[in-house]
């Protein structure tokens, strides 16, 4: 798996834009853009190049043992409800190695985080294998995750004390990302690649800015997003609600006419700087509730 290579590039050309996309025929739909928004595209066309997979040997869940510590690719079975169930401080790094559904009825939670304050890296989790099920979660209760590979999950990651989802790729899902962001300051849901599951109401990014969050408001920055019901689902918290701002995020074709690249809170408007919803065979707009 490589991608702290598609992360790399992505920022890399995206912020130093240099590859031109003029020699690319996009019927004349995307000229507009600029050099950098093209180079991001360029970069994930790219990227198709770069994913492979290691081979390993494959261990079961630890079935019950809180402290999990990865060396090789794990299976997980039907009847298993939390595969890889951290112990209090303990991060993750999975180093490259991959968490298997093979319930055929489905999976429960792949990597849970019993406490805030924890993170989760380098790994893969495959719900989406012929004939298994998914994950019910992929992963949960994590404050970071990073350059993950989630295919095949109800949900792909949850947690309501997050601060960085940064260079993850998120597939096959009803909803890839769900998350309150607690701080300002960091990344929050940035650089990541999100297709969901094909149906009609599926979600890229759900995500709320805690109340104990800046006035500024948390961030849902250069995410690139495709095959939705609704792309980026913005939410309020409590009766002192923080605004979430999105920024460069690339919004491609949903799932059906009437897909919504944008569900957000109509005050949140003012966070909304250089996103892109290029032509689709339908017309795709953001759109905002009250």
């Amino acid at each position: 798996m490589q991608l702290k290579q598609m992360v790399l590039l992505i920022h890399r050309v995206y912020f130093e834009p240099k590859i031109s996309m003029d020699n690319f025929n996009f019927g004349g739909s995307m000229r507009h853009l600029g050099s950098g928004p093209r180079s991001l595209i360029a970069a994930l066309i790219a990227f198709s190049a770069l994913v492979g997979t290691a081979v390993h040997a494959a261990d079961s869940c630890p079935n019950g043992q809180r402290h999990a510590t990865l060396a090789g690719d794990i299976e997980m079975q039907c009847g298993v409800t939390t595969c890889l169930e951290m112990d209090p401080g303990l991060d993750l790094n999975m180093k490259g190695f991959t968490v298997t559904c093979l319930c055929p009825t489905g999976c429960g939670t792949a990597v849970r985080f019993s406490e805030a304050g924890h993170v989760v890296s380098n790994g893969r989790l495959d719900g989406a294998q012929t004939g298994t099920g998914r994950f019910s979660i992929g992963i949960s209760g994590a404050e970071r995750v990073l350059e993950m590979e989630i295919w095949g999950a109800e949900t792909g990651i949850i947690g309501t004390e997050v601060t960085k989802i940064v260079g993850n790729s998120i597939t096959a899902c009803d909803t890839c990302i769900d998350v309150r962001i607690t701080s300002h300051l960091t990344a929050g849901a940035r650089s990541n690649y999100i297709e969901p599951a094909s149906t009609g109401d599926a979600i890229g990014i759900r995500a709320r800015c805690a109340s104990t969050a800046g006035a500024t408001g948390c961030r849902i920055d250069q995410n690139f997003i495709q095959n939705y019901g609704i792309g980026i689902l913005g939410e309020d918290e409590g009766s002192n609600p923080r605004p979430l701002r999105y920024t460069r995020n690339f919004l491609g074709r949903g799932l059906t006419p009437s897909a919504v690249p944008f569900q957000i809170p109509s005050w949140h408007s003012g966070g909304m700087v250089d996103n892109l919803v290029p032509g689709c065979d339908w017309p795709l707009a953001p759109v905002s509730i009250p």
